[in-house]
């Protein structure tokens, strides 16, 4: 063999390897969409861009403060997956699973709060 060969199996081992793990971290900590319970604010985790659950609490609590929504509550858009028995440990102990579970009412969220005024 020569040495390009073996720098070239190397760097596949390396490309595999660092896939193999992106794919398990990604697997045991999934990614998890929210919404208002009022139907007027959603959000979405994006972990690998840094947006992970601590955004997403702030995010509606600004929501709430914003647009004077003291009794909406926060519900997860995303059901558990139990094939993935790597996320099972997820599952038991991150607190964004133990948001109540609704089917999303079809929210787009872009970033800008709108409250809704009854007129």
């Amino acid at each position: 063999m020569t040495t390009t060969t073996i720098r070239a199996i190397c760097l596949l081992i390396l490309a595999l390897g660092i896939t193999f793990l992106f794919g398990i971290i990604k697997i045991h900590n999934p990614d998890v969409s929210f919404e208002s319970s009022d139907g007027h604010w959603g959000d979405s985790e994006v972990q690998f861009k840094g947006r992970d659950y601590s955004v997403i609490e702030e995010g509606f609590r600004r929501y709430k403060l914003q647009c004077n929504a003291s009794d909406v509550y926060l519900v997860r858009n995303t059901e558990k997956n139990w094939i993935n028995v790597l996320a099972w440990p997820n599952y038991l102990t991150h607190n964004k699973w133990k948001v109540p579970y609704r089917t999303a009412s079809g929210v787009h969220y872009d970033g800008i709060i709108r409250c809704q005024t009854n007129q």
